[in-house]
């Protein structure tokens, strides 16, 4: 999934950005993820990635913070 200038927030306790599963990708740019029970949220091996343009906080959690990956 590619999230892009999106607002992300008021999600509740399940979560912000949720992925869940081993070939589960979401990556994310220019895109706010606050208010949310847990910011970003990682189940069975998924994988979350940051194109760095993003603001994460204000969350109860904010969860882990996504690893950056280049633009291209």
């Amino acid at each position: 999934m590619m999230v892009d200038g999106v607002a992300v927030a008021n999600n509740g306790v399940v979560g912000g950005l949720r992925v869940d599963g081993a070939n589960a990708t979401i990556r994310v740019g220019r895109s706010t993820i606050s208010g949310n029970g847990t910011g970003t949220v990682i189940v069975n091996g998924g994988l979350i990635s940051s194109y760095g343009t993003n603001q994460l906080n204000g969350n109860t959690a904010d969860g882990p913070n996504p690893p950056t990956i280049a633009l291209k």
